[in-house]
C-alpha cells in the first residue's frame, strides 16, 4: 500500500470517528442555548455565562455564538457587571463587526452599550476601474503657420481608462484619507483645418500614466445603505509612455497624405504632473464591504510640454510641420468598484463631563 492510500484511509478513519461525536457535542449545545435561554426569561442568571461558555469556545456555529453572547451580555448588565459586559461585546463585534440590534427585542441598556464601541471599518482595501474623458487646456500657442489666425482645435479622441486599488484610513466618523495607485491610459487630438493653409494635420497623443492619488472622502449617512459622498485631493503621476500618429494631408489634393510609423513623443512630455481631484459618489454597503460609482474630475496643473524639447524631434518639425503648444490636461472620470472593510472593535472613550 502505497503512502497516499495510507494517508486517505488515517483520514477517512479520523473522520468517520469524530464525526459522530462533533454532532452530538452541536447537538448538545444546541439544548444548553435553549435552556440558557429560559433560566434568562425565569430570572435564573448566575447560571447562564458558565452553561454557555464551553460551547462558545467549542460547539456553537456563529449565530448560536452570537445569541449565547447577547444573553452573557444581558445577564452582565442585569448584575450591573459593566466590565464583563463590556469584554463580551467586544467578543461579539469580533465575531460579527456589523452587528445589527432589534430594537423591538433588544433593551435600550445592550443598545446603549454596543453604541459605546466603535462599529465603522477603520481600513477598507478594493479596487476600482473606469473611463475618462481627457481636455486639454493651452497655455501658449506655437506653430510652424498662422498661429494667430489658425491656433487648431483640440478633442479628447475617444474613451480612456484607468484601473486602481485604494487603501482608506477612517479618521473620525464620515472622515477617511485615501491612498491609491493607478495605471490611466489618455487620449487627446489636434488637428488644424485652417482653409488658409494648403494642407490639414491631425495629431493623435495616447498616454499611460501611473499615478498616485491622495485624498479625503466625506461619507453621508453612513448608518444607510446607500451612502452618498464627496472626495477632494491631489495626483502625482508619472508619465509611462506618450506615443503619437500624425498625418497631414494636402487640402487640394497636389500631394500624397504625408504619415508613417507611430511616434514616440514621451521625451518632449514632462515625466510628472500634478493635479486637484474632486468627486462625488454613492456607495452601496454589502456585508463586509460596499460597491461603488463615483465621478471625478483632475484639474492639470502643470505644463505637460518640456520646453526644453520642443524642437528636438526632428520628425514632426520637418516631415510634418508640427510644434506642441504649451498646454495642460483636464480629466472626467467615472469608475465603480468594491471596497473591502477591516473593524476594529473597541469601546469608544468617553467624554468628560464637568
Amino acid at each position: 500500500m502505497n503512502n497516499k492510500k495510507v494517508i486517505f484511509f488515517i483520514c477517512f478513519f479520523f473522520a468517520l470517528t469524530t464525526l459522530p461525536f462533533y454532532a452530538k457535542a452541536q447537538k448538545d449545545c444546541a439544548l444548553t442555548l435553549k435552556e440558557a435561554q429560559k433560566n434568562y426569561e425565569t430570572g435564573l442568571l448566575e447560571k447562564i455565562p458558565l452553561m454557555l461558555g464551553p460551547c462558545i469556545k467549542n460547539g456553537f456555529a456563529k449565530e448560536e455564538k452570537l445569541q449565547a453572547l447577547r444573553l452573557i451580555i444581558l445577564t452582565n448588565l442585569f448584575e450591573d457587571n459593566a466590565i464583563q459586559a463590556d469584554e463580551n461585546m467586544e467578543k461579539l463585534l469580533k465575531i460579527e463587526p456589523e452587528y445589527e440590534v432589534n430594537d423591538a427585542v433588544d433593551p435600550i441598556e445592550f443598545i446603549n452599550l454596543l453604541n459605546s464601541f466603535q462599529t465603522n471599518p477603520v481600513y477598507t482595501f478594493g479596487v476600482t476601474g473606469g473611463l475618462n474623458f481627457s481636455k486639454i487646456r493651452v497655455f501658449e500657442t506655437f506653430g510652424t503657420a498662422d498661429v494667430v489666425n489658425s491656433p487648431g482645435v483640440y478633442l479628447s479622441n475617444g474613451v480612456g481608462y484607468q484601473v486602481s486599488v485604494t487603501a482608506s484610513r477612517h479618521i473620525i466618523s464620515g472622515l477617511s484619507v485615501n491612498l491609491d495607485i493607478f495605471f490611466s491610459g489618455k487620449k487627446y487630438e489636434y488637428s488644424n483645418t485652417s482653409d488658409a493653409q494648403y494642407y490639414s494635420l491631425s495629431f493623435q497623443e495616447n498616454q499611460t500614466w501611473m499615478g498616485f492619488p491622495l485624498s479625503l472622502t466625506y461619507d453621508f449617512l453612513q448608518s444607510k445603505k446607500l451612502s452618498p459622498y464627496i472626495q477632494f485631493g491631489a495626483v502625482y503621476s508619472y508619465l509611462l509612455s506618450a506615443k503619437s500618429t500624425v498625418i497631414r494631408t494636402y487640402n487640394d489634393n497636389s500631394s500624397a497624405d504625408v504619415t508613417g510609423a507611430v511616434i514616440d513623443v514621451q521625451l518632449l512630455r514632462n515625466s510628472w504632473n500634478f493635479w486637484l481631484s474632486g468627486g462625488i459618489g454613492v456607495k452601496y454597503r454589502v456585508k463586509k464591504g460596499m460597491f461603488l460609482i463615483n465621478f471625478t474630475y483632475l484639474r492639470g496643473m502643470q505644463n505637460m510640454v518640456d520646453k526644453s524639447a520642443r524642437y528636438s524631434n526632428e520628425e514632426l518639425l520637418y516631415k510634418y510641420y508640427y510644434i506642441d503648444d504649451d498646454f495642460t490636461m483636464d480629466n472626467y472620470m467615472i469608475s465603480v468598484g468594491f471596497l473591502y472593510s477591516i473593524y476594529q472593535p473597541k469601546k469608544l472613550k468617553q467624554k468628560k463631563t464637568k
